[in-house]
């Protein structure tokens, strides 16, 4: 498997709507989850995620137009944010861990 078969390539304008729209999203999720949810461990650990991952989309939103260096720290936070989401989602045993 190549990158380009798992990336969609396009501008850098399209990033940064893309990247956007995913803090917004996120943002949106995490309240969702704060206000209709019940409180269970699942759906805090769910909300952390979420607020987690929009802080760093907003970060890499900010880091677009800046150097190489700025935009990796959170790439690889939010890469790291996906494996932890879907590591938690797979089972109830791994939430607890």
């Amino acid at each position: 498997m190549r990158l380009r078969d798992v990336v969609d390539m396009g501008s850098w304008a399209e990033l940064r709507d893309a990247v956007g729209s995913a803090y917004v999203r996120c943002n949106q999720l995490g309240q969702a989850i704060r206000g209709r949810c019940s409180r269970t461990e699942r759906n805090l650990v769910l909300f952390n995620l979420c607020t987690r991952s929009a802080i760093e989309l907003g970060r890499l939103h900010q880091a677009l137009d800046d150097s190489a260096d700025a935009i990796a720290l959170p790439v690889r936070n939010v890469f790291e944010l996906n494996i932890i989401v879907r590591y938690v989602l797979t089972s109830d045993d791994n939430l607890a861990r």
